[in-house]
């Protein structure tokens, strides 16, 4: 859940919602969804039709790839907190 709904894919590095719509959508709507997304988190919509989906699923993955590939990395992926203290993480024996 972001904001006040649920979103269909995100990846949060790259900041990208991914909403597959269908025939209910409407479009001035979800504009202003998408702005009040943007204002409010930072990310940004890619909105994608069911028809593309299943009629061009090679041309929308093509679509997402080039999406992804331009828009830049909010933070670098190889980074991973440390545990706060030795304990944490260890499994626990009964």
């Amino acid at each position: 859940m972001i904001g006040d709904g649920i979103v269909d894919f995100f990846r949060p590095s790259k900041g990208l919602i991914v909403e597959i719509d269908g025939d209910t959508h409407n479009d001035d709507d979800d504009m202003q969804r998408n702005a009040d997304i943007k204002c409010r988190f930072g990310f940004e919509t890619l909105r994608i039709r069911n028809p593309d989906v299943l009629g061009n699923f090679d041309g929308v993955l093509e679509h997402l790839l080039n999406k992804l590939a331009v828009m830049p990395v909010r933070w670098p992926a190889l980074t991973t907190p440390n545990p706060s203290s030795e304990e944490e993480g260890r499994r626990l024996h009964d």
